[in-house]
Protein backbone atom coordinates (compact mmCIF):
# COMPACT_ATOMS: atom_id res chain seq x y z
CA UNK A 1 0.00 0.00 0.00
CA UNK A 2 2.40 2.63 1.09
CA UNK A 3 4.56 1.57 -2.62
CA UNK A 4 1.38 1.77 -4.00
CA UNK A 5 0.77 5.73 -2.73
CA UNK A 6 4.32 6.69 -2.64
CA UNK A 7 4.05 6.44 -6.65
CA UNK A 8 1.63 9.31 -6.98
CA UNK A 9 4.20 11.94 -5.10
CA UNK A 10 5.69 13.19 -8.54
CA UNK A 11 2.61 13.90 -9.82
CA UNK A 12 1.78 15.88 -6.63
CA UNK A 13 3.43 19.12 -7.86
CA UNK A 14 2.45 19.73 -11.05
CA UNK A 15 -0.16 21.59 -11.50
CA UNK A 16 -1.32 19.39 -14.90
CA UNK A 17 0.31 16.18 -14.86
CA UNK A 18 2.96 15.70 -17.83
CA UNK A 19 1.55 13.21 -20.59
CA UNK A 20 2.50 14.15 -23.50
CA UNK A 21 -1.15 13.29 -24.87
CA UNK A 22 -3.14 15.32 -21.83
CA UNK A 23 -3.92 18.58 -23.57
CA UNK A 24 -5.92 16.92 -26.50
CA UNK A 25 -7.31 14.85 -24.07
CA UNK A 26 -8.72 17.61 -21.55
CA UNK A 27 -9.90 19.38 -24.42
CA UNK A 28 -12.09 16.60 -25.31
CA UNK A 29 -13.40 16.29 -21.85
CA UNK A 30 -14.17 20.04 -21.53
CA UNK A 31 -16.16 19.40 -25.55
CA UNK A 32 -17.41 16.38 -23.64
CA UNK A 33 -18.81 18.70 -20.26
CA UNK A 34 -19.73 21.62 -22.24
CA UNK A 35 -20.93 20.65 -25.61
CA UNK A 36 -24.84 20.72 -24.91
CA UNK A 37 -24.55 24.27 -22.77
CA UNK A 38 -22.34 26.13 -25.38
CA UNK A 39 -23.47 27.07 -28.64
CA UNK A 40 -20.36 27.80 -30.34
CA UNK A 41 -18.80 24.18 -29.45
CA UNK A 42 -21.83 22.15 -30.37
CA UNK A 43 -21.47 24.27 -33.60
CA UNK A 44 -17.97 23.04 -34.48
CA UNK A 45 -17.48 20.01 -32.68
CA UNK A 46 -19.82 16.83 -31.51
CA UNK A 47 -19.53 14.57 -28.57
CA UNK A 48 -20.86 10.45 -28.93
CA UNK A 49 -20.19 7.96 -26.75
CA UNK A 50 -18.38 5.14 -27.92
CA UNK A 51 -16.29 1.97 -27.31
CA UNK A 52 -12.67 3.95 -27.45
CA UNK A 53 -9.72 3.00 -25.30
CA UNK A 54 -10.48 6.01 -23.27
CA UNK A 55 -13.97 5.48 -22.20
CA UNK A 56 -13.14 4.60 -18.51
CA UNK A 57 -12.10 8.24 -18.13
CA UNK A 58 -14.39 9.58 -20.08
CA UNK A 59 -17.07 8.15 -17.68
CA UNK A 60 -14.95 8.96 -14.27
CA UNK A 61 -15.23 12.50 -15.52
CA UNK A 62 -18.72 12.95 -16.01
CA UNK A 63 -19.14 12.96 -11.81
CA UNK A 64 -15.91 14.73 -10.94
CA UNK A 65 -15.58 17.50 -13.23
CA UNK A 66 -18.78 19.52 -11.99
CA UNK A 67 -17.33 18.12 -8.29
CA UNK A 68 -13.65 19.06 -8.57
CA UNK A 69 -13.56 21.00 -11.74
CA UNK A 70 -11.96 19.74 -15.09
CA UNK A 71 -8.49 20.36 -14.18
CA UNK A 72 -8.31 18.53 -10.53
CA UNK A 73 -10.22 16.04 -12.08
CA UNK A 74 -8.57 14.68 -14.60
CA UNK A 75 -5.29 15.34 -12.22
CA UNK A 76 -6.98 12.42 -9.72
CA UNK A 77 -7.59 10.22 -12.51
CA UNK A 78 -3.86 10.59 -13.73
CA UNK A 79 -2.48 10.16 -10.19
CA UNK A 80 -4.75 6.76 -9.43
CA UNK A 81 -3.11 5.27 -12.94
CA UNK A 82 0.28 4.79 -11.59
CA UNK A 83 -0.72 3.95 -8.10
CA UNK A 84 -3.81 1.26 -9.29
CA UNK A 85 -0.76 -0.08 -11.69
CA UNK A 86 1.86 -0.28 -8.99
CA UNK A 87 -0.73 -2.46 -6.81
CA UNK A 88 -1.57 -4.68 -9.74
CA UNK A 89 2.28 -5.55 -11.04
CA UNK A 90 2.64 -6.20 -6.65
CA UNK A 91 -0.57 -8.50 -6.86
CA UNK A 92 0.50 -10.38 -9.32
CA UNK A 93 3.99 -11.18 -8.00
CA UNK A 94 2.22 -12.08 -4.56
CA UNK A 95 0.10 -14.25 -6.45
CA UNK A 96 2.81 -16.02 -8.70
CA UNK A 97 4.93 -16.50 -6.10
CA UNK A 98 3.20 -16.40 -3.00
CA UNK A 99 5.40 -13.17 -1.28
CA UNK A 100 6.37 -10.30 -3.18
CA UNK A 101 9.86 -10.79 -4.07
CA UNK A 102 12.64 -7.94 -4.17
CA UNK A 103 12.88 -8.61 -7.76
CA UNK A 104 9.57 -7.00 -8.11
CA UNK A 105 10.42 -3.48 -7.17
CA UNK A 106 12.52 -3.90 -10.60
CA UNK A 107 8.94 -3.70 -12.43
CA UNK A 108 7.78 -1.01 -10.78
CA UNK A 109 9.33 2.00 -12.97
CA UNK A 110 6.91 0.91 -15.80
CA UNK A 111 4.28 2.59 -14.19
CA UNK A 112 5.71 5.73 -15.40
CA UNK A 113 6.40 4.22 -19.23
CA UNK A 114 5.48 5.79 -22.15
CA UNK A 115 2.80 8.22 -21.59
CA UNK A 116 5.07 9.79 -19.27
CA UNK A 117 8.05 10.82 -21.48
Amino acid sequence: MAVALASIIPLLWPQIPPLVDLPGHMGRYRVQLAIGDNPWLAQWYDFRWSLIGNLGVDLLIEPLAPIFGLELAVKLIVMAIPALTVSGLLWMAREVHGRIPATALFALPLAYSYPFQ
